[in-house]
């Protein structure tokens, strides 16, 4: 089955305990939902109003920036339209943006492969190089930054914006999120250009598809018994 992945919505709020998809459509066929999270109070956790359980990959942090995907695997893809609302808890008030998607043709298990992160100032932010396992993979990259400015992010080459918060000012965090499906392994790394120059924070994270054999880097096997995992980058 091919891969397939949908933008679910963003948002971009200040002064905030808690921010939230609005009710999104699940396709059926659906065995993968994410959100990524950008804020400059930590994340707590993730939900979702289907009870799901969500891994959440810790992308590191800077002064007035943290930078997560939460996602959950389903263990047996969507059999009809399903509605959906997606919520993520911070540790306290703050200022907070997100980017959800879904997607199907994923494995059901150690579907995660790969990721990085990294931080720097410019206008140029970048995950680092992650070298993939299999040859069908979903590549998921998303970004944050610090600024006071309003950031336009243009993707890298190979890569396709999901959706974008682009209003930056002292309350308000500026994001992206990214998608690219290749079909040979390779090294790849999340990139982009923004319009101004600033303190940013970059992570990708790798899935496979169904035709994997033998597992990636991890996956669903870090959700024990409806437990949310906290996992740092790197790996």
């Amino acid at each position: 089955m091919a891969i397939t992945v949908t933008a679910a919505g963003n948002k971009n709020l200040s002064a905030v305990s808690t921010i939230a998809t609005n009710t999104v459509t699940l396709a059926t066929g659906t065995n993968l939902i994410l959100m990524g999270v950008a804020s400059d109070t930590p994340l707590s956790t993730v939900t979702d109003s289907g009870s799901r359980t969500y891994t959440i990959i810790n992308f590191g942090s800077v002064t007035g920036l943290n930078l997560y995907v939460a996602y959950t695997l389903l263990a047996s893809p969507l059999g009809a339209p399903t509605n959906d609302t997606v919520t993520a808890t911070l540790t306290g008030t703050g200022n907070v943006s997100m980017c959800a998607a879904y997607a199907s043709g994923l494995a059901s298990t150690s579907a995660q492969d790969k990721t990085n992160s990294a931080n720097g100032t410019s206008t140029s932010p970048n995950s680092g190089n992650v070298t993939t396992t299999n040859n069908n993979e979903l590549l998921i990259g998303f970004m944050g930054c610090v600024t006071g400015n309003n950031e336009t992010f243009t993707a890298g080459t190979g890569w396709t914006n999901l959706s974008s918060n682009s209003t930056g000012t002292t309350s308000h965090v500026p994001s992206n999120l990214m998608q690219q499906i290749v079909s040979s392994t390779g090294t790849y790394s999340a990139n982009a250009s923004m319009t101004a120059s600033s303190l940013w924070l970059s992570g990708i994270i790798t899935f496979s598809d169904t035709t994997i054999s033998g597992g990636g880097g991890g996956g669903s096997g870090q959700n024990y018994n409806g437990a949310m995992a906290m996992i740092g980058s790197g790996s």
